[in-house]
């Protein structure tokens, strides 16, 4: 569901997975790869620009997808990356499940994610939900999620909460105003 206002003190940029080991088997793989990666670098930059945290997830073990490399476990061609981002190692579908995640946002003073990378509807789901059942707001951003089939990033726009550039940089920016109003 779209979200018109982003409720929170301190966000996040939780970047799921975003390893090669989850290459897509895929004749169009190139250019999904070429389309995501650059915005998952653009909200990268961007929190970090505005002093918030940039966290990456790495999940550590086999994929379910084949990989025929022996560089599964590096980032996708072209993340980039600086010293200043976190990285959180996790062997579970979910983020939070048996890491340190919780631990890292709660000693930055976050109380809410944004969420980017892959896969639609399995980590990034399940690390949506795990957010939400810790008491962390959570938010998608749909042009940084690459989805396992591409109905799957539809369906996740129907399930969970994402937004637009516009409301992430007013809540960046501090001038949304006050909540909503809700029943």
């Amino acid at each position: 569901m779209q979200r018109d206002y982003i409720y929170g003190e301190k966000a996040a940029l939780v970047v799921v997975d975003p390893q090669r080991k989850f290459t897509l088997p895929t004749d169009d793989w190139e250019e999904i790869r070429g389309r995501t990666v650059p915005e998952i670098n653009r909200y990268a930059r961007l929190f970090r620009e505005h002093g918030m945290p940039v966290i990456f997830i790495a999940f550590q073990g086999p994929a379910h997808i084949p990989y025929p490399g022996d560089d599964g476990d590096e980032w996708l061609q072209g993340i980039e990356t600086e010293p200043t981002d976190i990285v959180v190692k996790k062997e579970n579908m979910s983020c939070f499940k048996e890491t340190e995640l919780a631990e890292v946002l709660t000693k930055a003073g976050v109380d809410h994610v944004f969420l980017a990378g892959m896969l639609a509807e399995f980590c990034v789901t399940a690390t949506y939900f795990s957010a939400i059942e810790r008491n962390f707001g959570a938010v998608i951003l749909p042009s940084a999620i690459i989805a396992y089939r591409p109905e799957g990033l539809e369906a996740d726009k129907v399930l969970l909460n994402w937004t637009s550039d516009d409301v992430l940089m007013a809540y960046m920016e501090h001038r949304q105003g006050p909540p909503p109003e809700i029943f």
